[in-house]
This record gives C-alpha cells, structure tokens and sequence, in this order.
C-alpha cells in the first residue's frame, strides 16, 4: 500500500486508519466544546441570541459525528464480524456526506455576519473594545492602587448607579439590537466597566440585565392596558424583543408565570385575543 506516495505494511496502514478515526470526533467534540463557550460569551455581550447562538452549527456537528459513528461501525462490523455490509457502508456514508455538504452551504449562505461592529473594530485601532480577564483585572488593582479600595468601591456604586438611571430614563434596551459595545457608545463607558459593574451589583450578565428592563417596561403597557390595543407580540417587539419564543422564556424567568398568566392575574375579567 501507498501512503502520500510511500509504501507501508498492513499494520501501518491500520494504525494510520485509527488515528484517522479517533481524530475526527476528537475534533468534533472540541468544536461542541468552543460552541457551549460561545453560548456562555455572548450573553455578557448581547442582549439577543437570535442569529448569533449559532445552532445550526452545533447540528451541523452533531450531524458529523452520528455520519462517523454509524460509517466507524460499519468498518468494524466489516472488518472483524460476519455481517456483509455492502461497501463497508460506504453507500448511506457517501449519501449522508452528500447531504452534509449540502447542509453547510444552505446554512452558510443564511448566516449573517456575527462580528463586533465595525465602527466599534475602527475606534479601537482594529480590535473589539474588550480586554481580557487578565487586562480587566491589571486595570482594576492599579486603579484600586492609585484610590484606595473605599474610594473605588464608592466609585463603582456612583456608575452602577448612573448606568440604572440611563437605563430608566433613555431606554436603550427597546434597541433589539443592543450589544455591550453600543450601550457603552451611548452611556461613555467602558463595555468592560459595564459588564463588571453588571456582575459585581445586579448579579445578572448582559443579556439578562437588558431583558429584565424589557420585561418591565411590558409589564408597565400591560397595566395601562395596552394589551387591549395589540397583541403581546407587538408590545414585546416594542419593547425590545426579537422574537416570540425569546419573549416568553424571558417573561417566564422573570415574573414566574406566562404572559397570559399574568394578564389573567392583574386582570381578571380581560379575555385576550393573543
């Protein structure tokens, strides 16, 4: 046998074939690993998961490693028991790889870009507006060396405090889009100053600090009886939601009912065509 042009015995050739084997779900499973990562990330930095969450690559993953798994023990099964599989299973391999291939570019060519803002990449010279744990926490300790700690502790309250009465009074959050990045446009601060400040008193990241607002202000129209006028869909989108689904599960979490449930609670009589 020849492998990239050089001749090797059957014992190499097999090992060669298992290391193949063995890699490629090795592979797929740190990619499921960075993907959970990403999941975590992105809610210290949006305030909206749609198009972002990248589901359809975690199925795409997924996907791969059943296509392996059922080609890997079709070769097993070929190789070391009595069952005939035509082509060691090559036929429903080659077909589902087909499929595969397919799925990738129907998926890429749907997905929309999920980079930082260039406006955001420019006015950092060519990188996001983001430091790393290692430079937020140098610039915390010099900053706690040069004040004191009751100084920055005083500091911190007075711009955690400056960020809820922007947040009541501007109402960045019916911004569907709303990131980190633009609301620290907005505010003239830090994302990573936000992003602490928001973990460090609301014990909240990004995304849940942004939606408990939203879900207020829904609150707020549905005891002035906006509901009446339009639906809970419209009012969610009003305020700030970019979907149904992503509305409920936040209402959900933050008023323990659904929203028919707490229309029904606050008003009894109120028969809703939502």
């Amino acid at each position: 046998h020849l492998f990239f042009g050089i001749a090797i015995d059957e014992k190499a050739r097999e090992i060669i074939l298992l290391s193949k084997m063995l890699l490629l779900p090795v592979y797929g499973i740190a990619v499921l690993g960075h993907l959970r990562q990403h999941t975590r990330n992105i809610t210290n930095y949006y305030s909206f998961t749609e198009k972002i969450i990248l589901r359809w690559l975690r199925f795409l993953v997924w996907s791969f490693l059943i296509i392996w798994t059922i080609a890997a023990v079709s070769q097993l099964l070929f190789a070391y028991g009595q069952l005939e599989i035509p082509q060691y299973g090559g036929q429903f391999t080659n077909l589902a790889l087909g499929l595969f291939v397919l799925a990738i570019g129907y998926f890429g060519i749907r997905q929309t870009t999920i980079f930082f803002p260039a406006h955001l990449i420019e006015a950092s010279g060519g990188t996001p507006m983001v430091l790393t744990r290692k430079e937020e926490g140098n610039d915390q300790q010099e900053k706690e060396e040069e004040t004191g700690i009751d100084e920055t502790e005083q500091l911190d309250r007075s711009q955690y405090l400056q960020l809820l009465q922007f947040m009541e009074t501007e109402k960045p959050f019916l911004d569907g889009q709303l990131t980190i990045f633009k609301l620290a446009t907005q505010i003239e601060m830090p994302p990573h100053r936000i992003s602490k400040l928001i973990n460090s008193y609301g014990k909240v990241n990004f995304f849940d600090f942004v939606n408990r607002y939203r879900i207020e202000e829904i609150k707020d129209k549905i005891h002035q009886k906006v509901h009446r006028q339009q639906t809970l869909l419209a009012i969610a989108l009003d305020c700030g939601f970019n979907s149904k689904a992503s509305f409920n599960r936040a209402f959900k979490k933050w008023t323990g009912k659904t929203p028919r449930e707490y229309i029904q609670g606050e008003n009894p009589l109120d028969f809703l065509n939502n």
